[in-house]
């Protein structure tokens, strides 16, 4: 495959920094837009092709170093290169253009981005696979290989608690989600396989811990089969198979706005239909 120099132009919805080369869209991770770089074409469709980052010859100004040294092996994050600021605008842009270009709306009105005061150790909610040592990780950026981590900047410091104790045994379970309630302080770890065999776990701190079957079928390991979160005024029940907001701090932020703009009367529920 082909090595190029690009000229970044744009960064697309999944993340990718975006360039032309003879006509054809490059979708490059960790580039950003205003950067020349040089890549190597990994992959080429008829459409647009993608490429691998091997060098910035000319970076942004809002190139920042990222918090985790993982970031760039990791496919966990994609933009932890390029200043919060940024990142706002860049998603205010991405909404505008996708409410043009799919919403066909001519002018859409979208107001800047709500960021976080401190854009980090918020998710409650973190889905992570587990290497033939038992170790657990991150899916690779661009591969399925498992790039074993023992902490993660972004989740809430109840999750990265957990890391260094949960010890499973290789080959019993492929994928654990470590789930909890910010606001309660209550934790669960959801251990998923195909076994019938209920797997060995030992977790050295109170939490709850399932094991859910391929077909579905959950069995509480310890605990109770369900947790708390409180947000705003109420308190959420969440199962383990659940979705809920993975920020709930950000979370209560749009409760709110929402909240003004529906003007609920006394007698009225705002309902967060997923």
């Amino acid at each position: 495959m082909a090595t190029i120099t690009l000229e970044l132009c744009d960064l697309a919805h999944h993340g990718d920094a975006v360039g032309f080369y003879e006509g054809k869209a490059v979708f490059v991770p960790l580039g950003i837009a205003g950067e020349t770089v040089r890549v190597k074409v990994v992959e080429e469709r008829r459409r647009y092709s993608r490429a691998r980052l091997l060098e910035v010859l000319r970076p942004a100004p809002e190139r920042v170093t990222p918090a985790c040294r993982c970031f760039g092996l990791c496919g966990g994050c994609h933009w932890q290169h390029i200043s919060y600021e940024r990142q706002l605008r860049a998603k205010n842009k991405i909404i505008l253009s996708q409410l043009q270009r799919i919403g066909k709306q001519a002018q859409p009105i979208v107001h800047p981005m709500m960021g976080m005061k401190r854009p980090w150790a918020y998710r409650n909610h973190v889905q992570l696979a587990v290497d033939s040592q038992g170790r657990l990780g991150y899916r690779g950026l661009g591969s399925h290989d498992v790039v074993a981590v023992d902490a993660c900047p972004i989740a809430h410091p109840l999750l990265n608690e957990l890391w260094p104790a949960l010890h499973l045994n290789p080959g019993a379970v492929r994928r654990v989600s470590l789930r909890a309630g910010s606001a309660t302080g209550e934790r669960m770890v959801v251990l998923e396989g195909d076994d019938d065999t209920l797997p060995d776990v030992e977790v050295a701190m109170p939490v709850s811990c399932l094991y859910r079957r391929g077909d579905g079928e959950t069995t509480v390991l310890a605990g109770n089969s369900c947790f708390h979160e409180r947000l705003g005024a109420r308190v959420f029940r969440i199962s383990g198979a659940s979705f809920f907001q993975v920020n709930t701090v950000q979370a209560e932020k749009v409760v709110a706005v929402v909240r003004k703009y529906l003007s609920p009367r006394d007698d009225e529920t705002l309902l967060d239909a997923y």
